[in-house]
């Protein structure tokens, strides 16, 4: 048996994101946030860093879908300045795709998902608050 890399298995769960029924949730924004943010390392562009940080903190706190989140993106994309700090130094993440692949297609693995989207988030607690700050100053939230 192949054993797959998170690599593989991201492609393989953005085939069923993007083939996803409901087209107006867009859950594919969140698998992309949630698989960019988990493997944040100093050489992520910083866009990349802020982008999907933001894309999990409108979806788990303000509960944003997935279009909203890529609408705020394409908002935010024409000032790239003043981008908050991001800190690489957070809490292991020990969650893997193949455990949303392992789950039955339907809302099965769409909880399994928005799971995933929890265990990143939590772990970058310590961005949270910037982003949160940002996303205020920014006018995207307002509490």
């Amino acid at each position: 048996m192949e054993i797959k890399t998170e690599l593989q298995l991201f492609h393989e769960l953005s085939f069923y994101s993007l083939a996803h029924p409901n087209k107006e949730y867009f859950i594919h924004q969140h698998v992309v946030d949630a698989y960019a943010v988990q493997y944040l390392n100093p050489e992520t562009k910083i866009i990349k860093s802020v982008y999907g940080l933001l894309g999990l903190c409108l979806f788990l706190e303000y509960d944003f879908t997935g279009k909203e989140v890529q609408n705020v993106h394409v908002s935010l994309s024409s000032d790239k300045s003043d981008w908050p700090k991001i800190q690489y130094a957070v809490e292991p993440i020990d969650f893997s795709i193949q455990s949303i692949m392992n789950a039955s297609e339907g809302s099965e693995r769409d909880q399994k998902i928005r799971e995933w989207c929890e265990e990143v988030w939590k772990a970058h607690k310590i961005n949270q608050q910037p982003i949160r700050e940002w996303l205020k100053k920014r006018k995207v939230i307002f509490s």
